[in-house]
């Protein structure tokens, strides 16, 4: 039975917590610090396990490289001499940019989370040599490690000015906080310092702004199921007797509306409105100018004006010259 140190981001946690249930199904003793806070005490207990491990795992992850802790972790396992064997959780990890202190070995692919996957993790482990005693002196114990948002405090506390690119910077690490449930508020206390800064540029204080808000806006409910709509009763006999009526009469004004605007006049009413112009000219012109309103009447509108306009002319001429007939 085999210590074996676990090292990991606390964004894979879930993936982690299989990882050692499988070592510890196959009779290796666990450890990692799902357990323990921050401060020196924690940084020491984490060293002190570091220390007394056979076996040093790495959980390949983006994050875990990307990790301040995390890599003075591994730093200080390989000073130590202990065995490191990096095992690959999730993709995005280019194994050929890992650090020398991970390529020591060959790693571990864990991502299938199967039999397959455990099978290769424990005949990895069994192929490993022999812890070696702790070298003498021990070299020296990293630091604890500042948090990375605790970097950006003191960033943003700083006397110096801060340039925009540095302000955007700044805006753009917190916003990453802000999806993190462990760094949530403590990204949204530092977003109302930064707010505060006298040399901030507007244009950051208004992103700045709508983080907050976006923050502090209540999660929208979630959907509610659709209810069934029951059948509705069909209409007493009278209503759809009413509702008939009144539909057939819209249609049948419309009809008769779009057969005046949209058709021409047909034959026979032209031949009344020819003959009427005969007889009182006034008849044509008024029709003339009715018709002139739409573009399907429009032609037969000029042909009344015309010919109503000749009628008043004649009678005109009548009229005329039975005046200076009689005087």
């Amino acid at each position: 039975m085999a210590r074996v140190f676990i090292s990991y981001s606390s964004k894979s946690k879930n993936k982690v917590q299989t990882l050692a249930q499988d070592l510890e199904m196959a009779g290796h003793q666990i450890w990692f610090d799902h357990k323990l806070t921050g401060g020196q005490a924690w940084w020491e207990q984490i060293l002190e396990q570091i220390r007394q491990c056979d076996i040093f795992i790495f959980a390949l992850t983006p994050d875990a490289l990307d990790s301040y802790p995390c890599k003075l972790e591994y730093t200080y396992a390989h000073d130590l001499g202990k065995n490191v064997l990096p095992v690959l959780l999730t993709d995005g990890v280019s194994i050929n940019l890992l650090p020398p202190e991970l390529t020591t070995i060959q790693f571990v692919d864990y991502r299938g989370n199967d039999k397959q996957a455990a099978f290769r993790l424990v005949n990895a482990l069994n192929g490993l040599p022999p812890a070696r005693p702790l070298p003498d002196p021990l070299p020296e114990s990293p630091p604890v490690p500042i948090s990375y948002i605790g970097n950006l405090k003191d960033q943003i506390d700083s006397s110096a000015s801060l340039s925009f690119e540095e302000q955007a910077s700044l805006i753009f690490k917190l916003k990453e906080h802000l999806n993190d449930e462990d760094n949530r508020e403590d990204a949204l206390t530092l977003l109302r310092r930064l707010r505060r800064r006298d040399d901030l540029y507007a244009k950051i204080g208004e992103e700045i702004d709508a983080l907050i808000k976006s923050a502090a806006a209540p999660a929208p409910p979630p959907p509610q199921p659709a209810r069934e709509v029951p059948p509705s009763s069909p209409p007493p006999e009278h209503a759809r007797q009413t509702v008939t009526v009144a539909s057939r009469q819209r249609a049948v004004y419309a009809s008769s509306e779009q057969n005046t605007a949209g058709q021409p006049w047909n034959t026979w009413v032209m031949v009344g409105l020819v003959v009427g112009t005969f007889i009182i000219p006034l008849v044509g012109l008024a029709a003339g100018v009715i018709a002139l309103r739409s573009p399907a009447t429009r032609n037969q509108g000029i042909g009344l004006l015309i010919w109503g306009g000749f009628m008043l002319l004649v009678y005109m001429s009548g009229a005329m010259a039975d005046f200076l007939y009689y005087f």
